[in-house]
């Protein structure tokens, strides 16, 4: 994750933002694609071979499963930071704080709660899935335009996460208090991915 920090002397509330690629979300959103269920925003994929649907995968389980994923890799992220604030190296992870009763971040398809079918379903296209090339993340950076423009939005977080996914179009959801999820195709040219990201930080405030 590229990360950008404001001054925390300054004027205006610190503002910290962070983005990249993000594999824990990228996999759930892939399985969607696959097996063709649509869940708001992501719902501009063709039908897929609907395998997970027919062992059980909903829209409100994929929905709960992906805001545990990214509530728990949060947590994680706040746990780091905090203990670096401390002097604390973050590693080894006994010295982090993190809130065990979340659950592993590292467990992607445990998060879902499931057991059965539809969970060694899910751990056979999680190997698979982890055999495939990391996909390109866009580049953001440039000349700092969009952190200061998302660091003086007046309903911004303090700490804004991005994380980017492959899909077929710009989407954008947003995941309350910092956390926004991007999908774009992974030749979106970089306007595409700002816009995208504007979209999921307007999200974000209003909710």
């Amino acid at each position: 994750m590229r990360t950008f920090n404001r001054d925390p002397h300054s004027v205006i509330p610190p503002f910290e933002y962070s983005y990249g690629g993000d594999w824990n979300v990228c996999f759930p959103v892939w399985c969607l694609v696959a097996d063709g269920l649509r869940v708001s925003p992501f719902e501009l994929h063709a039908e897929g071979n609907g395998r997970l649907r027919e062992l059980g995968l909903d829209a409100s389980l994929w929905q709960g499963w992906i805001v545990t994923i990214v509530r728990r890799w949060a947590a994680l992220d706040d746990a780091v930071k905090a203990s670096m604030s401390r002097g604390c190296l973050p590693l080894p992870y006994p010295r982090i704080r993190y809130p065990r009763d979340l659950g592993n971040p590292k467990d992607i398809v445990g998060a879902l709660g499931a057991s059965g079918p539809l969970e060694r379903e899910l751990r056979a296209l999680h190997k698979q899935w982890r055999s495939r090339k990391a996909p390109s993340i866009p580049g953001l950076d440039g000349d700092g335009t969009l952190f200061r423009e998302l660091s003086l939005m007046p309903a911004r977080p303090n700490r804004l996460r991005v994380r980017f996914v492959e899909y077929a179009t710009v989407v954008s959801d947003a995941f309350p208090p910092s956390d926004v999820i991007v999908g774009i195709p992974l030749d979106a040219p970089r306007e595409v991915a700002i816009q995208g990201v504007r979209e999921g930080v307007r999200k974000l405030s209003t909710r």
